[in-house]
């Protein structure tokens, strides 16, 4: 699938979703999962923020899941363009797409994707008989603060910095780093 492809999929997603249920944010992660396009929280960060550059969404990124709701301009560019569902071969089913809500924020979940990564660089360094060690510690704080309700983005920073000096990391460090854009 080209890239143009999956904009217009995703925009076209949300336009569904905003005529059957209503305005919301609706989780873009799942929304790209069920598309069927393979893609890691970098790239969907990147494919978020070129689409609301471009007027046709707004985004409510939590920490590991992007929240999005379809704009004025993002109505007008399916129907002008004439999307269809069948014109895009999408089978998507609008129950798939959890909506945000406020009250009812699962934030453990959401942020699974940003665990797994913290829980693949405790895996390496415990690989490497690393994991007991000052940067295992530090994994295992960043991990803590991820796990928080608010968790504090100092905190975030200060220790992918530390753990930027890790060689074996460096990779999940920049996948953490664009996940959540700092």
């Amino acid at each position: 699938m080209k890239f143009r492809e999956l904009l217009d999929k995703v925009v076209l997603v949300l336009y569904e979703l905003k005529s059957e249920r209503g305005m919301g944010y609706y989780n873009l992660n799942k929304i790209i999962e069920k598309i069927g396009y393979p893609s890691d929280l970098s790239e969907m960060n990147k494919l978020a923020k070129y689409l609301e550059a471009k007027g046709y969404i707004k985004i409510k990124p939590e920490f590991g899941t992007i929240f999005a709701k379809i704009t004025h301009a993002g109505l007008v560019y399916v129907e002008d363009n004439n999307l269809t569902l069948n014109k895009l071969e999408i089978h998507f089913n609008v129950d798939d797409a959890p909506i945000y809500n406020e009250d009812e924020v699962d934030y453990l979940k959401f942020r699974q994707p940003l665990l797994d990564i913290i829980k693949r660089m405790k895996n390496l360094l415990t690989k490497n008989k690393k994991g007991k060690t000052d940067v295992g510690k530090d994994v295992d704080i960043l991990k803590l603060e991820m796990s928080k309700i608010n968790p504090n983005n100092e905190i975030i920073e200060f220790k992918l910095r530390d753990l930027e000096n890790e060689k074996l990391l460096r990779n999940r460090v920049e996948e953490i780093r664009e996940a959540l854009d700092i």
